[in-house]
């Protein structure tokens, strides 16, 4: 994502400002990036990509495909907002994370960056025939699809699958990144809305009592 680039380019700059004014000395980072860290500054200015993300999901298809109703989803998602607020979160989101770390794993991305990447909000609305509106913005993903990991043979075949590897194809990787977040989230509030999420644990913990391989997530 360039952030080494950025690095030796600065320092460029700062050795012939140091040279044309009386300077003891310099300091190439100061923090205020907050990189690697949450900050609220990757809300407002952020240096990741931001993508945002809207659908709209007929009422069968959630029912069908999720196994509930939109209303209970909203319901869900409304409570996990309120959660936030009250802890003070940066960000309104159930998992973003996870997704993240397992997508920047597979695609040569610094998965340190995961600590502020995955600050973003997701909102639901129920439409007037049940449908469910869903938006998501995550305002700093930062992801790259040039040299570092990017260039280890399975990382780059991961990126090759989905066409996002080489030059100009770092906003294309940023908005799949969005898309599957977003459907990561759907899939969690599903589960937590009708107890299956903890079920899906108990079944594991069983199974491995048993002696039996547990279940994938």
């Amino acid at each position: 994502m360039g952030m080494n680039m950025t690095n030796l380019a600065v320092d460029r700059v700062c050795a012939r400002v140091r040279e044309a004014v009386d300077c003891e000395r310099h300091y190439l980072r100061c923090n205020y990036s907050s990189d690697k860290k949450p900050a609220a500054i990757g809300l407002f200015r952020p240096y990741g990509k931001e993508v945002a993300v809207d659908l709209t999901l007929p009422a069968d298809v959630v029912e069908r495909q999720l196994g509930i109703s939109p209303r209970a989803l909203m319901d869900c998602a409304a409570t996990g907002r309120l959660g936030s607020m009250q802890a003070g979160a940066l960000g309104v989101n159930a998992h973003f994370a996870n997704g993240l770390a397992a997508i920047y794993i597979a695609c040569g991305q610094d998965v340190a960056q995961v600590v502020n990447a995955s600050i973003g909000f997701l909102d639901m609305e129920l439409l007037d025939d049940d449908g469910l509106y869903v938006a998501a913005r995550l305002p700093n993903l930062v992801v790259g699809t040039v040299g570092g990991g990017t260039q280890l043979p399975t990382q780059r075949e991961c990126l090759e699958l989905m066409d996002c590897r080489g030059d100009g194809t770092a906003r294309r990787f940023a908005e799949i990144v969005a898309a599957t977040l977003v459907a990561g989230e759907l899939g969690i509030l599903a589960a937590l809305a009708d107890g299956r999420f903890i079920e899906a644990h108990r079944q594991n913990r069983l199974l491995a009592a048993r002696g039996t391989p547990a279940l994938k997530p």
